[in-house]
């Protein structure tokens, strides 16, 4: 397997579960996406080989702003992965947009028929992109209270799969996917079904910007089979729905300085949702399934975060202990996704294997 498609493979598993595949007492065993790669990587890649595609919903008050949703989702995985409080995050209310307001306004939206569908916020940066969506599901077979074999029934339902296309991208990229990701389902009051959304781009030569097709395929809730637990649908159609680029805007990015190491030159660049090392080249390295792998920094390995306030904190999901923060939760080579959207604002350097990345 190619880095790239090992990279679109990866996108796909929920940054919830890494925790599950960490703890050494549990025996559930999730959904598998298994992943083949160089020898240097399996150490790193394993913690997360296990891992659930969808995630499980949380209960969550109806009167909670939409962007607010989105944040008490990142801090459910925040808590789960132990990533530090004092860690400067984004604000999300602040950098979001609502698209639909929770208040009762004069100009308050028709309301939704059955079977349609329609995003309420949005927060987006380069390689990331999270949603609320609202759902009439009247008619697709949701009961009035969760199925009795539901494994457990307080998580409530979910989206299995998300794809996001873009429509630039899709014109070059022959279709293919730019992201990938799962939903989680907050409520469901009248017939209308609540959701955070979250997608994750699949390869760094891909980000998400202009106007994005998103496709909701399979709600339902997660059962056991055996020793697996997999998602059994309620409905087991797709929704299809557009975001708009005229609708919502993207936190932009920093960039270091060129740094030279080994006879590489590299830039940094600091999204909220992931730290990408570029070459001289201009190619991202990938990191998997190269002879030559030991030349290039890999930000799976040790990298801190140093902070203008002069604290600074440490991930290293390749030599990972059970108790360490997982600030990075997954990628490979020159990409490593945030757990949490980082205020890069905050920013001062970023050390990765001894090497600093100072910002402009």
């Amino acid at each position: 397997m190619n880095g790239k498609k090992a990279a679109e493979e990866f996108g796909k598993i929920g940054d919830r579960f890494i925790e599950e595949a960490l703890t050494p007492e549990r025996s559930e065993v999730g959904l598998e996406r298994r992943i083949i790669m160089s020898k240097k990587k399996i150490v790193a890649i394993a913690l997360a080989a296990a891992l659930v595609i969808a995630v499980g919903g949380a209960t969550i008050a109806a009167s909670v702003s939409n962007l607010a949703k989105i944040g008490d989702i990142y801090k459910q995985d925040e808590e789960a992965l132990r990533v530090p409080e004092d860690l400067k995050k984004v604000d999300i209310v602040a950098e979001g947009t609502e698209l639909v307001t929770t208040a009762a306004e004069e100009d308050d939206p028709e309301p939704l028929k059955p079977g349609e569908a329609r995003f309420t916020s949005v927060v987006a940066t380069k390689y990331s992109v999270d949603a609320t969506v609202e759902i009439n599901v009247a008619g697709m077979g949701f009961p009035d209270e969760m199925p009795e074999d539901a494994l457990k029934p307080e998580q409530g339902y979910l989206i299995e799969w998300v794809d996001i296309d873009n429509e630039e991208t899709a014109n070059q990229e022959i279709g293919l996917p730019c992201g990938i990701g799962g939903g989680e389902v907050v409520s469901i009051e009248n017939d209308i079904l609540t959701a955070v959304v979250n997608c994750s781009a699949t390869s760094t030569d891909r980000p998400f910007e202009g106007d994005l097709t998103f496709t909701l395929k399979d709600i339902g809730y997660i059962v056991l089979d055996g020793i697996d637990k997999v998602i059994k649908p309620i409905y087991d159609g797709e929704l299809t729905l557009t975001l708009s680029a005229d609708d919502y805007k993207v936190i932009p990015s920093r960039y270091s300085e060129p740094v030279e190491h080994d006879g590489v030159v590299y830039t940094l660049e600091a999204s909220p949702s992931a730290l990408v090392l570029t070459k001289d080249d201009g190619d991202m390295w990938n990191g998997w399934g190269d002879d030559e792998e030991d030349k290039y920094l890999d930000v799976f390995g040790e990298v801190n975060l140093n902070m203008k306030d002069g604290t600074s904190y440490t991930t290293n999901l390749k030599n990972h202990s059970y108790n360490d923060s997982i600030i990075i939760s997954s990628g490979g080579g020159g990409y490593g996704r945030f757990t949490s959207l980082i205020d890069v604002n905050e920013l001062e350097s970023v050390t990765i294997q001894g090497v600093v990345f100072n910002f402009e």
